[in-house]
């Protein structure tokens, strides 16, 4: 990962954790369907929870300042 945002740990730690939980839960709600489905959704729920964190936190912390 690279570090130029300078995401404190616990951003990281809570990206992750969020991400992970959502695309799971996408992956229970998708078990009828194919393997493939199943993975794309995950890959793409993941991502997109990873960059709302991260953005949310860095228009937080830029209005902060």
């Amino acid at each position: 990962m690279n570090d130029d945002l300078k995401l404190p740990p616990v951003i990281v730690g809570l990206q992750v954790v969020l991400s992970a939980l959502s695309g799971a839960i996408i992956k229970l709600l998708l078990q009828n369907y194919s393997w493939v489905i199943q993975l794309i959704a995950f890959i793409i729920i993941f991502v997109i929870i990873y960059i709302i964190v991260g953005m949310v936190y860095l228009k937080w912390n830029k209005n902060r300042t």
